[in-house]
């Protein structure tokens, strides 16, 4: 009996050991996947596409009450959106996974077509979205615009 209980008190340390805390929830908000393309125009500039969801105001028949009323609703459409991001390693870098600057051959090289990256146009992006990035993967930052008082 003895041999049972302390395989069992064995056990519930065991699994406790195992448990992990849970990852710290990100703090800021996720990056976006997007395509971009880099192409030389007074320094590098990155075309980024992404896509939107637009509202649209529809309208519809319906029966209430016996009557046939018209009403308003809103639908989201998405819609592609592209952006100019001039690459000046102050407001707008390009780095790696690891943090590291790309070069600005590299760059060109590696967006000489429509390419998936990570972009952030909030700021650095959170580790907690970086775990799932593979390493070959550019990322794309725009500095927080300042709030104007």
């Amino acid at each position: 009996m003895r041999c049972i209980y302390s395989l069992m008190a064995f056990f519930v340390v065991a699994a406790g050991a195992q448990a992990q805390a849970p990852a710290p929830l990100p703090a800021e908000l996720p990056p976006e996947v997007c395509l971009a393309k880099a192409e030389v125009k007074d320094g590098i500039q990155i075309r980024v596409t992404s896509a939107r969801l637009v509202p649209q105001q529809r309208e519809r028949v319906v029966k209430r009450d016996s009557k046939e009323v018209t009403e308003k609703y809103t639908v989201y459409s998405p819609v592609a959106v592209e952006r100019l991001l001039r690459v000046d390693g102050k407001k707008v870098r390009v780095t790696t996974k690891a943090g590291k600057d790309v070069e600005p051959q590299v760059i060109l090289n590696a967006l000489a077509k429509d390419t998936p990256v990570i972009v952030s146009f909030d700021g650095a992006v959170d580790p907690f979205y970086l775990a799932v990035v593979r390493d070959d993967v550019l990322i794309i930052t725009q500095e927080r615009p300042a709030l104007r008082q």
